[in-house]
């Protein structure tokens, strides 16, 4: 009984693994004229976050030199765990 139990709770456990592995994808955006890395930082990933950290790797991700953005760029927002 234990051993069915055990594989019954370990398919839930692998079929909510895949349902969950899109949820980790980037996400892009499309820079809007007057945003800022920090506003789109502060929107996406929330103030619970150091956001001078957010905006770093948002840099890093976009390769981006300065913090000034240029309208209808596609910048990538990676998954923060």
């Amino acid at each position: 009984m234990l051993i069915v139990v055990l594989a019954v709770w370990l398919s839930v456990r692998v079929a909510d693994a895949s349902s969950d592995s899109g949820a980790l994808a980037d996400r892009h955006y499309t820079v809007r004229a007057g945003d800022t890395l920090w506003q789109i930082a502060g929107h996406f990933y929330g103030r619970q976050r150091d956001l001078r950290q957010v905006v770093f790797t948002l840099e890093q991700a976009n390769g981006l030199r300065g913090r000034v953005l240029q309208p209808g760029v596609d910048l990538r927002l990676p998954v923060l765990q």
